[in-house]
């Protein structure tokens, strides 16, 4: 046998071996991306779920505080304007009469 016949065929039993490595790595990525597809599939429902009910007691949060704060709030402060805004008509029209 020449060196050159050893040395091919030293080549093609590495390259085979690299063939079947890289195949075994073919596998494993695809057996991780079905993995995180099952993963997906099983957790997103129940993070739209608590996304949903985050969302209603926010909703439910910002009703609350807009009855029992905010309006009384802006109540309050449209009176005082208004009582300010009465008092400036009636001390400026007081000055201008004769």
């Amino acid at each position: 046998m020449s060196p050159l016949t050893v040395i091919r065929d030293v080549l093609i039993i590495i390259v085979a071996l690299e063939s079947i490595v890289a195949f075994a790595l073919l596998i494993y990525v695809g057996l991780q991306f079905w993995s995180l597809a099952n993963t997906i599939r099983h957790q997103v429902p129940p993070l739209i779920s608590t996304a949903q009910h985050t969302a209603s007691t926010v909703e439910g949060t910002v009703s609350f505080m807009s009855e029992r704060a905010l309006t009384p709030a802006i109540r309050g402060l449209s009176l005082m304007a208004a009582v300010l805004r009465f008092l400036q008509v009636l001390f400026r029209g007081a000055g201008r009469r004769p």
